[in-house]
């Protein structure tokens, strides 16, 4: 069942739209929170976007299905906005435009990736949550095993590099990923809010941020087979 068969106002399917751009774009994604702001206001765009299953996220789905179909090849003036599409993406200043005609012109393809494919997210500042607590049990070695772990980049936790808010720091100097955050040692902030720290949990300078920390590590993912294509992966 998708959200058109089971006729969810338009309203509820905006405000999907409008929620992505104000707590999961902004601050992150300039082009994205352009465009859901665009397709916010947009009654076309929107029922095109409710061909989703009812259990997925409505911006992910379709602005995923877009940049498939660019990565793929698909031919249009919108790949110069994205970054990994283009040597020099234009600003995010007046893209909707070039998105609403790419939707337009290839609506089929579109319905067909929203109905076939699923979303899965991927965020490393769950990572800020996680290190705490793994330094209260990583007396040895961790084996881990992350169910649902979409690329898996949760399970690369210590290969990553923390700096609180009150001057703690943990990982290597040289890691390439940075950015999990935590306004005080007794508090972890998210672009969704704030998570406490639980009693008695020692803070972040605790945990093991060597590469010997984890032993082994496994992630068990419904469709995994559909991240082999270099394409979905990315998009």
């Amino acid at each position: 069942m998708n959200y058109l068969d089971q006729n969810v106002p338009v309203e509820r399917l905006a405000a999907a739209f409008q929620q992505f751009a104000a707590f999961q774009s902004k601050g992150h994604s300039p082009l994205y929170e352009r465009l859901c702001r665009g397709i916010a206001q947009d009654e076309a765009l929107l029922r095109l976007a409710a061909h989703s299953p009812r259990a997925q996220p409505l911006p992910n789905v379709l602005l995923g299905a877009v940049h498939y179909l660019l990565l793929k090849g698909t031919p249009h003036a919108l790949a110069a906005y994205y970054a990994d599409l283009s040597p020099d993406p234009l600003p995010p200043d007046t893209p909707f435009p070039l998105f609403r005609a790419f939707c337009q012109e290839h609506q089929a393809e579109i319905k067909a990736l929203l109905a076939a494919r699923r979303v899965q997210t991927n965020e490393v500042g769950r990572c800020a949550l996680l290190l705490p607590v793994f330094g209260v049990i990583a007396q040895r070695p961790l084996a881990l095993v992350e169910v649902g772990t979409s690329a898996g980049l949760n399970l690369l936790w210590d290969r990553y590099r923390y700096q609180y808010s009150d001057g703690q720091r943990c990982g290597s100097a040289q890691a390439l990923v940075r950015g999990a955050r935590a306004k005080s040692a007794d508090s972890v902030v998210f672009p969704g809010g704030r998570v406490a720290r639980p009693p008695g949990l020692k803070p972040a300078r605790s945990a093991r941020c060597r590469h010997d920390a984890v032993a082994a590590r496994a992630g068990v993912a419904r469709g995994q087979d559909v991240i082999k294509n270099r394409a979905l992966k990315r998009s």
